[in-house]
């Protein structure tokens, strides 16, 4: 058996300080949990349109990651990025929709002249932070503030400090809505078996034409429809021909090598697409089989309609 030495020591206790600091921080979170967190918890649940999720700097990672999973609890959700928020450009929200932020202390007074347009158009504003400014609060129809740090003999890294309260409190938020709508993992199985049953996509798909755009677009062009539209994958066209797709998980696998003015060609893939004369069951299993949250309905082999996934729950 290997033998201690000073330098092993000191990680082991370096790493044994960090997570009794976690462990004793997300104590002290789940305590003080209040009416912040559950008026969080109703505005979601009742909310009409899509959830735009803005994060800056180091928290673009995390606020991807809580659009995804606030989506996998049946709301609409997706990334904002700070260009999205600048009214130079189409704005993602409407009036129905609600925007989350996750804020630190750098981000705060960079995008604060952005995030109160926002808040002039009644957009209600869903508050992560760090500390409680009093800015903040006033454009925040609910602020949840992340309790601070304990002292240590270890400087613990701020950043990873930091990034696992928000994912702990993003996590929070994407269960109790599960819970709110009991759509657990066997409830969901459950229902979509009883839904399904003899029902076929051009019943339950959008009535209303699909995102498409032609051959040659630009990226810029394909992610202003994926915010409109959203939850929705985006149809490439050639000589009235369906020639790919494009949809968030794509944007999220090239992430860092995107150049929004490039052909949309440069990140599409093949058409996955569904007959609008296809039973609902077999919907169900591509969507598994997918991972994107709508799928392009075909008939001859033409785009005619758009399912989301929530559609198929709700049939």
């Amino acid at each position: 058996m290997p033998l201690l030495t000073s330098s092993s020591s000191n990680d082991l206790c370096f790493a044994g300080d960090f997570l009794r600091r976690q462990a004793q921080t997300l104590r002290l979170m789940a305590a003080s949990l209040g009416v912040s967190f559950t008026q969080c918890i109703e505005i979601m649940s009742a909310v009409k349109g899509k959830v735009g999720v803005f994060g800056a700097g180091g928290k673009r990672y995390l606020a991807h990651r809580l659009a995804n999973r606030f989506s996998a609890t049946g709301t609409p959700s997706f990334y904002l990025a700070p260009e999205d928020i600048n009214f130079g450009n189409s704005f993602p929200l409407a009036k129905d929709d609600i925007m989350v932020c996750l804020f630190n202390d750098g981000d705060m007074d960079r995008y604060a002249d952005d995030i109160f347009n926002v808040a002039r158009k009644n957009i209600q504003i869903l508050t992560i932070a760090n500390r409680a400014d009093e800015w903040i609060h006033n454009i925040s129809t609910v602020l949840i503030a992340l309790p601070g740090k304990f002292e240590s003999e270890h400087d613990v890294e701020t950043d990873s400090y930091e990034d696992q309260l928000f994912l702990a409190i993003g996590d929070m938020l994407a269960l109790s809505l599960m819970n709110k709508r009991n759509a657990s993992r066997h409830a969901q199985e459950v229902s979509e078996k009883k839904a399904t049953r003899g029902r076929r996509v051009q019943d339950v798909m959008s009535s209303s034409s699909p995102p498409l755009l032609p051959r040659g677009e630009t990226v810029r062009t394909a992610r202003m429809l994926l915010r409109r539209h959203a939850p929705c994958v985006v149809g490439v066209m050639h000589k009235e021909r369906l020639v790919g797709i494009v949809s968030d998980s794509d944007f999220r696998r090239v992430r860092g090598r995107i150049d929004l003015d490039m052909p949309v060609e440069r990140i599409m893939r093949a058409p996955k697409t569904i007959a609008a004369e296809a039973s609902l069951a077999e919907a169900v299993l591509l969507f598994k089989q997918s991972g994107d949250s709508a799928l392009l309905v075909t008939r001859d082999k033409s785009p005619v309609g758009l399912l989301a996934a929530l559609d198929c729950l709700k049939a």
